[in-house]
């Protein structure tokens, strides 16, 4: 299901040149002649980048992929509002809005994080917590697609002074929005051959290693629990971790340093798959 995903987001990202193109085209009619070079190759550069990060299923390429598609989406839906789109338009402003869509999904997500793993490992991303998802994400999103865009067409509006301004602080604040989202998505969990490892800088110091036959069981979460919250307040399906022995993890922004914990919760991107994958690994689930 992961990858049929990728494929169908790949498949409308190629079709794009022949719907959009025109509509892009026809935006930049009319603008002088830099401007004009630099949105039209500006698109095509766009276009070209987001395909290679989608051909290549590796966290490193997720973020480019994800901001990539929905700046194209952005630019189609305003050249929509500012122009009068043919049949053709209107697809392609809808297929880059497809294209952002399934590249903001959790199979998607799926496939590039476990794209990244290595040997027997099967990498499971953990959900953004809300708050994250909600403000910082889409202001970050906003920030690097800005930064790309808003520059380059300054200056070749020969707004030098602006033009300059946008591309120096552009690239200071893309650089840390980029940066802090590449750690979002490196939030897992790691099924490897000696059991499970816990990955999250948000919660704990360091990864924890929790070993199968120390995992006692993994199962949904009920209301009522003692257990050590990891999810960092993430909707979703909430799986809990027991063990014993108990196993010691150092919390993030909490005194005491390393406690010995006997359970934890977190939430996985893909719970159901999450405790497919526990069951085949030889975990108890419940």
């Amino acid at each position: 299901m992961t990858t049929a995903a990728t494929w169908v987001m790949r498949v409308l990202w190629l079709s794009l040149p022949f719907t959009l193109g025109e509509a892009i085209a026809d935006a930049f009619d009319g603008r002088s002649r830099p401007v004009e070079l630099t949105g039209t190759l500006g698109s095509w550069v766009l276009w070209a980048l987001v395909f290679v990060a989608m051909s290549v299923p590796r966290v490193e390429t997720l973020i480019p992929m994800r901001v990539g598609t929905a700046g194209g989406a952005v630019i189609g839906v305003a050249i929509a509002m500012a122009n009068d789109l043919t049949a053709a338009g209107v697809i392609g402003v809808t297929t880059c809005t497809i294209c952002a869509v399934i590249a903001s999904t959790s199979l998607v997500g799926d496939r590039f994080i476990d794209g990244s793993s290595y040997g027997n490992e099967r990498r499971v991303a953990l959900r953004t917590p809300t708050l994250y998802a909600l403000i910082f994400v889409p202001l970050a999103f906003g920030v690097l697609i800005a930064a790309i865009v808003t520059g380059p067409l300054l200056l070749a509006s020969e707004q030098w002074v602006l033009g300059a301004v946008a591309v120096v602080l552009g690239a200071g604040a893309g650089w840390i929005s980029a940066r802090a989202l590449h750690a979002l998505s490196q939030r897992w969990l790691v099924f490897v051959p000696a059991g499970l490892v816990i990955h999250d800088h948000l919660c704990l110091v360091e990864p924890v290693l929790v070993r199968r036959a120390v995992a006692t069981s993994i199962g949904p979460c009920p209301s009522e629990t003692d257990a050590i919250d990891l999810t960092a307040s993430a909707t979703g399906l909430a799986l809990l971790i027991e063990f014993d022995p108990p196993v010691a993890m150092n919390l993030s922004g909490q005194p005491g340093g390393i406690r010995e914990l006997s359970s934890v919760i977190v939430t996985p991107s893909l719970a159901a798959l999450t405790l497919r994958e526990a069951t085949k690994r030889g975990f108890r689930t419940a």
